[in-house]
């Protein structure tokens, strides 16, 4: 009887350690908290499937889908923000971020749709089936689509600059694509030369990862200010004894983009 007990609570002591360390482990894994949505939004785990509620764990390697009219919005560790669009499917490839020393590194795979991200100041990428797009503070959007038979992935920068090229790394070539512009990369060829994002666009982007159903306002014009200016704190209003100077052109009506490239 003695042995007997002493072999139950082994295997007890030995199982209660185990989920111990798998609890432990699948701490370490974890990405983020879903902090909003509307309608309906699937999580793909570990090969199972349930609808996401507010407050829900993400974890490395999750798969987050949205069907028709339905939106989610996650806030990651490390503070930045993703917002996932209608029938839009992303997967957590990799993620790591120390809180302690706020250094981290990730890696969200969009499989299809548009994707919001606001970043901080950890190493951030974008991975679609076209395209690479690494980032550092930056505020953009990534959307994949199909052009005849060949896919497409668009990059739009609100705030800071990005980086992008072909996902194939043998199609060489690469494209930065700053604050106000937007950025493309086809199925087979590298990146082209980057336009000035057309408001429609935009207007477009932002409204369709609003979580909520207020739209958000975008400017007639995009912010041209360099990443390093936006940062600074923007200077104080002139005495209202002296009113500012009128501006000596208007750059806006003479600025010329680039031309589109394949």
């Amino acid at each position: 009887m003695h042995r007997f007990s002493v072999i139950t609570s082994l295997i007890i002591f030995i199982l209660a350690s185990f989920s111990v360390i798998s609890s432990a482990d699948t701490a370490a894994q974890e990405a983020g908290t879903i902090a909003s949505l509307k309608g309906k939004v699937i999580l793909q785990r570990d090969g199972a499937e349930s609808g996401a509620k507010i407050n829900d764990k993400i974890y490395l390697h999750d798969t987050i889908e949205t069907k028709a009219d339905s939106r989610v919005k996650i806030l990651f560790s490390d503070d930045s923000l993703l917002s996932l669009a209608e029938n839009s499917k992303m997967t957590i490839k990799e993620y790591l971020y120390e809180k302690d020393n706020k250094k981290g590194a990730s890696v969200i795979n969009l499989l299809e749709g548009k994707l919001k991200s606001i970043t901080g100041k950890a190493s951030f990428e974008i991975h679609t089936p076209t395209a690479v797009a690494a980032s550092r503070g930056t505020y953009f959007f990534a959307w994949v689509f199909k052009e005849v038979d060949k896919i497409v992935s668009s990059f739009a920068v609100v705030q800071g600059i990005i980086e992008i090229r072909n996902s194939d790394p043998k199609i060489s070539g690469m494209s930065f694509v700053k604050n106000g512009y937007m950025g493309t990369v086809r199925q087979g060829a590298g990146p082209g030369l980057p336009n000035l994002t057309p408001q429609g666009i935009m207007q477009d982007l932002i409204n369709s990862t609003q979580v909520t159903e207020k739209p958000a306002f975008v400017p007639e014009k995009p912010i041209m200010a360099e990443p390093d200016q936006l940062r600074k704190t923007p200077p104080s209003s002139p005495p209202i004894n002296k009113p500012p100077l009128p501006p000596s052109s208007d750059w806006w009506d003479n600025f010329k983009p680039h031309s589109s490239g394949t």
